[in-house]
């Protein structure tokens, strides 16, 4: 028994797997995680190594080379670079995109730890490259108190937000973090012969809080702890640090003592707000839509006395809820007795929280309007499936398979992890069309089986039976094309597998559909009534009714109007015949009603079958409830035998049940009520409330029937005029083979001579109503400068009247996918968020010529624009100049900035190399330090702690820790002069002349490790300061150095505006083919670029697989290798349809248009599969070859235009390019409709006549 054969003969079973698959699919869609991208694994690798105080140099020599020449033959890696600034160290490992990432940390961990690096070396950290790294969602906390903003953020509302499920971390910036200030009087710190290391060690031995053990007293086991932590400020300056004869020195003797807070590395503002930024980042497979949420029901609601984020009207009353902000916290109002308080409810009076940015809501919005386009074309598939086939029943098949198809999807979407995100649910959108597909070919194969006389059941069979070869074949050739992008390299491939996997999962759904629920459905009687089953069980109580006997029926009408007699007289003679007659009208309204084409036939029986099904309805009730609780209902004439098997039994076991069961008698009819209630009265009422909806839907599809009918018809004619001309033109270009020949190559030709005209990128940018303005100032700007500037851009920036939030940090450029930003005293970047009118009507582009132009007046400052990137961490185009010598490539790239300008498309050019970073240098006389007896290292310390400062224990306040910096005062370390005055030695306690002997104490205990105080200071010998020991001088350094496979490069970096990456590639190749170079130099091209190279060829290996595994199939289909050879012409065919779209509209080629031509590999040889297929049928038949052709042309004319217009129709809202992330839909969508249109076109011309040209077999007759 075939499938088709099981899906007629047990329908209820169809109907129950297809519930299941409803319900199924429902609870597997809410469960899809929903993120913005699919889950994106680059094979990057950064390994991060901090080494304060040395210089890029230093860096590169000690650190940076020993790494790369460790991590360099590690298997699977395709570049190493590495940048090496001061302090830090920066080595990036690229992979092959199939390594296996947790495999190769480990590797690179092992060839790290056995790298030789100098002693003060932090371990360096391996950091993974992620999209998702970014945070979901920006917090903005302001106030008055930035101390107090801090510390609300750190150990309040931190912890707060770390608890929700799925939030990883929580990361805080901007505000004043409070700490303790040791400042150190140097002159005096001289004269009493201490150093700063033995401060340090003073204040640690005085913070203790440390156990004791265990002590016995009794029977009483105590603790003992000894706590001796600093309680208060004053307190710290009162501890002794020495002993002058018998005067004690104090802290305080010698250093100012102050809470205070640290030295800001950077400032963040929002809206010209100092605030503190609360980013929250989510857990790896956590749903970014569902934390945001979660996040907003913790923050609470905005009415909280919270404001917004503007803070326009701070002068209006604080309980004043009318007004509400977009921007403010959207949440869940906190009610008083609530277990956890929402976080603004703990607040103080005058802080305001809000969010700054929600990725959450570009999500939502992207997938809404995937949602909304795969409805809308949904919708205009069915109907234009109406137009062609003129049957409601047949269309609401159809309307019925879409929804269960896709909930069938989402079910095999769950259990390969899936996630919903604008690229899996861009391929539901795209399947939407071609999941209507199946199930016009077997609807029309059945509908032409009933036309031959078959009876409904035997059609639905037949014609299902007929084409499911034929419709497995086509679903499979359009599967098929999606395997090779397995074999696509770079991002290409991580984005659109999820799509893929979306489109085959849809395509197996509608054929699983269109082979069970299709054929089932279509052999129905009466198909898909508004009443369906409800129908039949209205039929099964009418027959009930009628084997009721005549005086059971009139006893319980009786009883029901309040006459319980046998004998029910005139009242039930008179009611029972017209009640009945309702009856029978219920039963013969369809038929009645569908014989029926006029509005007042429909209005006269409508109350008719309306009081018959709610007689019945009542019948049943009546019946269960009366009739078989009257007393002797034995019928009349009964035999004793009967009475005996049947009654005294049951009498027997009800009275022994009464004995046995309490409460017998509720429970009977407990049980029998609800038993009738399920199964009688349930159905029926359901029935009475459907029959109306279905009434009403006849209705309305009866009015829009009359409405539409002269459209229909016209319709109806203009097809038949179309098959008319359709079959004139065919046999006039058979009569013409060749010539038609030549005028199609001459189309296909001339299509192809717009590939060099056409624009090639790697993926399209997608527009997020933001961007990014980045200052940067000549190295070594402080602070201050930075954020005067930033502040002067922020500025200008607010005054755009399409700018609706602008978000400022100073000090920190912020690296996507990165955990660590790079922070320099000279950068800033300045977020822009657009209002949503200026996103949708003018886009990013245009705000930011606009603040180009007016950012120019600026001096002495860069400013670039940047747009978020989700696909790559490269810059569109990054040129790499390769050499040694570092002022020859300072040179070199400042000739090839020069270079670029005037190039058309290309903006904020820039070299990477920077001017060098001014920097005091130290170098010491080995031979003097070791004369006076000084070691380096502790120079070197000295130095650290003079002018950086150590902290040297923490302040406990509350459940805070505050750090104690000691350091010199900011007067004694302002000028080089005072630097070289800085004493570098350690007094030598009573062995002045080995300082490097130890000084015991009498109990043998070296002082300098134990907690006493150090000997008096008239027992040392002078200090050794550092301009005696020591050269020190200014001098400039590189600010950073890179490196990429092993060689020091300088990076051009350029932003593009306008035009394409393929087309600028080529213009700043030949700009830079005449510039000259020193020996050993070269420039190269990479960025975004030279992945663009990478995915384009994967790409075109990819189409070439999947044209093959078409013929595969579609040869293992015909059992023939030229009939499929002749299909595939239809593919070049789209081609040139494709072609000439995107020439026409100005589309670039990238891997999204490289996608839609592979579907296209899949999709348009259906058609001619069809077409083919029919010619060979007639031809067994015993057609000629002329016409067959002619012949199948006519017949598979209608089902192609059909297939055709509902995919086109489909995909058509997803081509219009509305909404979030439209630049990923539209240019496949496009793609896929042009080479769909083409290839109908001509393919219902040209296969004709390429298969009369290659198929020679004889007619069939002879």
């Amino acid at each position: 028994m075939t499938i088709v054969d099981f899906a007629i003969r047990r329908p209820v079973t169809v109907t129950m797997l297809v519930l299941a698959a409803l319900i199924f699919g429902y609870v597997s869609f809410d469960r899809l995680a929903v993120n913005l991208l699919p889950d994106i694994t680059y094979p990057s690798l950064t390994v991060r190594t901090e080494y304060e105080g040395a210089a890029p140099e230093e860096i590169e020599n000690l650190i940076s080379r020993r790494i790369e020449e460790a991590v360099g033959v590690i298997t699977g890696l395709v570049e190493v670079s590495s940048i090496s600034r001061a302090g830090i160290s920066d080595v990036v490992l690229e992979f092959d995109w199939d390594t296996d990432m947790n495999l190769a940390i480990m590797d690179v961990r092992e060839r790290v730890d056995r790298v030789f690096l100098p002693q003060d070396t932090e371990r360096p950290l391996l950091l993974r490259y992620n999209p998702e790294l970014d945070p979901i969602m920006r917090l903005g906390l302001s106030g008055e108190d930035l101390i107090m903003l801090r510390n609300l953020a750190d150990w309040e509302i931190r912890r707060q937000l770390e608890t929700i499920p799925g939030v990883a971390s929580v990361r805080m910036k901007g505000g004043l973090v409070e700490e303790i200030q040791v400042e150190i009087d140097e002159a005096q710190l001289t004269r009493l012969g201490l150093t700063f290391q033995q401060i340090n060690q003073r204040l640690a031995a005085e913070n203790i809080n440390q156990a004791g053990g265990q002590l016995r007293d009794g029977d009483e086991e105590l603790i003992v702890r000894a706590v001796n932590e600093f309680r208060t400020v004053e307190e710290i300056g009162e501890i002794i640090i020495s002993q002058r004869g018998e005067a004690p020195v104090r802290l305080r003797d010698l250093a100012t003592v102050k809470r205070h807070f640290k030295e800001r590395k950077t400032v963040t503002r929002i809206n010209g707000q100092e605030s503190v930024e609360i980013a929250l980042f989510k857990e790896a497979d956590a749903n970014t839509v569902k934390v945001a949420r979660a996040i907003k029901e913790r923050l609470g609601d905005v009415s909280v006395g919270m404001s917004v984020a503007d803070r326009a009207d701070e002068e209006a009353p604080p309980d004043d809820e009318g007004d509400v902000n977009a921007n403010a916290v959207a949440g869940t109002e906190t009610t008083v007795g609530d277990e956890r308080r929402s976080v603004v409810s703990t607040l103080p009076e005058g802080v305001s929280l809000y969010i700054v940015s929600d990725q959450s809501r570009f999500i939502e919005s992207a997938i809404d309007e995937v949602i909304s386009t795969a409805r809308w074309g949904g919708l205009l598939a069915i109907l234009v499936l109406f137009l062609f086939l003129r049957n409601l029943k047949s269309t609401l098949i159809v309307g019925v398979a879409i929804p269960v198809s896709v909930l069938i999807t989402f079910i095999l979407m769950f259990f390969s992890d899936t996630t919903l995100n604008i690229m899996s649910l861009g391929g539901l959108a795209l399947g939407i069309g071609m999941l209507v597909d199946n199930a016009i070919v077997v609807l029309e194969s059945i509908f032409r089986c009933r036309e031959e006389g078959d009876s409904i059941v035997e059609a639905a069979r037949r014609g299902a039976s007929e084409v499911g070869m034929a419709v497995t074949a086509s679903t499979l050739t359009t599967i098929a094309v999606f395997f090779p992008i397995v074999f696509i390299e770079g991002i290409a491939g991580q984005i659109f597998t999820d799509q893929a996997l979306t489109v085959t999962f849809a395509l197996l759904a509608s054929l699983a559909v269109a082979l069970t629920f299709i054929p089932m459905m279509a052999s129905r009687e009466g198909g898909t009534g508004g009443a369906g089953g409800a129908g039949l069980w209205m039929q099964a109580a009418y027959r009930d009714f009628h084997r009721t006997s005549p005086e059971d029926r009139g006893f319980a009408l009786s009883w029901f109007a309040g006459r319980a007699k046998r004998d029910t007289g005139s009242w039930f003679k008179g009611t029972f015949p017209g009640l009945t007659w309702f009856g029978e009208t219920s039963r013969d309204f369809r038929t009645r009603a569908n014989g029926r084409r006029s509005l007042p036939g429909w209005i006269v029986l409508f109350p008719l079958y309306f009081a018959g099904r709610f007689f019945l309805l009542v019948w049943q009730w009546l019946k269960g409830c009366v009739v078989h609780r009257r007393e002797g209902a034995a019928p009349e004439g009964g035999k004793r035998w009967l009475r005996a098997t049947v009654f005294v039994p049951k009498w027997i076991a009800v009275f022994l049940l009464r004995l046995v069961l309490p409460f017998f008698e509720l429970i009977r009819f407990a049980v029998g009520s609800t038993f009738k209630i399920l199964f009688t009265v349930i159905p029926n009422l359901l029935a009475l409330v459907l029959t109306p909806v279905w009434l009403l839907i006849r209705g309305v599809f009866w009015i829009l029937g009359k409405v539409l009918h002269p459209v229909l018809h016209l319709f109806s004619r203009g097809l038949t005029v179309l098959q008319d001309i359709y079959v004139s033109v065919l046999s006039r270009v058979l009569a013409h083979r060749f010539a038609t020949l030549i005028v199609i190559a001459a189309i296909v030709g001339t299509s192809a001579v717009l590939i060099p005209r056409l624009g090639t990128e790697l993926i399209p940018e997608l527009e997020q109503g933001e961007f990014a303005v980045d200052l940067i100032l000549p190295t070594g700007t402080p602070l201050a400068t930075t954020d005067t500037t930033a502040t002067r851009i922020e500025n200008l920036v607010r005054d755009d009247p399409d700018v609706e939030q602008v978000y400022v940090v100073v000090g920190a450029l912020e690296s996507s996918g990165a955990l660590i930003d790079e922070e320099r005293e000279n950068v800033a970047r300045v977020a822009v968020m657009l209002q949503a009118e200026a996103m949708r009507e003018k886009g990013s582009d245009e705000v930011m010529d606009r603040l180009r132009f007016r950012l120019e007046e600026i001096p002495d400052a860069r400013v670039e624009f940047a747009r978020p990137a989700l696909f790559s961490f490269k810059t569109p185009l990054e040129l790499e100049i390769r050499g040694y010598n570092l002022k020859d490539l300072r040179e070199v790239s400042g000739e090839v900035v020069g270079a670029l300008d005037g190039v058309e498309g290309l903006r904020d050019a820039r070299s990477l190399m920077e001017e060098g970073h001014p920097e005091v240098v130290v170098v010491f006389d080995r031979d003097r330090m070791a004369a006076l007896g000084v070691d380096i290292g502790q120079a070197a310390d000295a130095i650290r702690n003079k002018v950086r400062g150590s902290v040297a224990t923490q302040f406990s306040a509350g459940d805070r820790k505050i750090d104690i910096l000691v350091r010199a005062r900011e007067e004694d370390r302002k000028e080089i002069a005072q630097l070289k005055a800085l004493a570098v030695n350690t007094p030598n306690r009573g062995n002045a002349s080995n300082p490097s002997t130890p000084n015991r104490n009498a109990s043998g205990e070296d002082p300098e490790s134990s907690n006493s105080l150090p000997a008096q200071p008239g027992s040392e010998r002078s200090s050794v300061l550092l301009g005696a020991v020591a050269q020190v001088h200014m001098d400039e350094g590189p600010s950073e150095i890179r490196r990429i496979d092993q060689q020091r490069v300088a990076l051009v970096t350029a932003n593009l505006t306008g035009i394409d990456l393929g087309s600028v590639a080529r213009d700043v190749q030949s700009r830079l083919a005449g510039l000259p170079l020193p020996d050993d130099f070269r420039i190269d091209l990479g960025g975004q670029y030279r992945e663009m190279n990478t995915a384009s060829n994967s790409m075109l290996l990819a189409i070439a697989m999947a044209v093959f595994l078409v013929y595969l199939v579609m040869a293992s289909q015909f059992e023939s290798l030229i009939h499929p050879f002749i299909v595939m012409f239809s593919f070049l065919l789209a081609l040139s349809g494709v072609l000439l779209a995107l020439y026409l509209l100005d589309i670039t080629v990238s891997v999204v248009v490289l996608i839609g031509i592979i579907m296209l590999a899949g999709i348009v040889v259906n058609n001619a599969i069809v077409l083919v297929d029919y010619i060979n049928r007639l031809r067994r038949r015993g057609e000629d070859r002329i016409e067959a052709v002619i012949k199948a042309g006519r017949v598979r004319l209608r089902p192609i235009l059909m297939t055709t217009a509902t995919t086109v129709l489909g995909l058509l809202p997803l081509a219009l390019g509305v909404g979030e992330g439209a630049e990923i839909r539209t240019p496949l969508a496009i793609t896929v409709i042009a080479g769909l249109i083409s290839s109908t076109v001509l393919t219902l011309i040209l296969i004709p006549v390429i298969y009369t040209i290659l198929d020679r077999k004889e007619d069939a007759v002879a």
